[in-house]
Parts: structure tokens; sequence; C-alpha cells
């Protein structure tokens, strides 16, 4: 894992407990509010919302779901 990537991941495992939170302090988030869009910024907020993740391969991207997600492992994926 790049370094960049152990940052990316450090950054989200501190904001994922209080993601919804971090994500209405933001300057999107902030425009979403006054839009009165919180809904959306709760659904971005979910966490393992999905049955899929896409996953850069080559170039491309491709969906990952179901067994073949639970077979890969984080660092995988990171």
């Amino acid at each position: 894992m790049s370094p960049e990537a152990r940052a990316a991941r450090a950054a989200f495992d501190a904001a994922a407990p209080v993601l919804h939170d971090e994500l209405r302090g933001s300057v999107s988030g902030r425009e979403l509010l006054e839009l009165g869009w919180d809904d959306d910024i709760e659904a971005a907020a979910q966490l393992d919302a999905d049955t899929a993740v896409p996953l850069l391969h080559d170039g491309a991207f491709t969906a990952v779901a179901g067994s073949a997600l639970q077979t890969r492992s984080r660092e995988q994926i990171w």
C-alpha cells in the first residue's frame, strides 16, 4: 500500500465514527445543507450500504461484489 493510501485510510478510519458530521462540516456538505439536502449527506455517510464496489484494475473500473469482494483482503482493495 502506498503512503498516500495509508494516509487516506487513516483519515477515513478516524472520521468513520462521526462521518455524517464530518461530511456536514465540509464545504460541499454546507452547500448541500443550505439547499436542504441533508438526506443526501446521510446517504453518503452510510457505511457498507452497497453490495459492490468499483475496483480499478489495468486502467478500467470493474464491479466487485458478493463472494469476490469477501475473498479480497482490505489491503487488496486499498
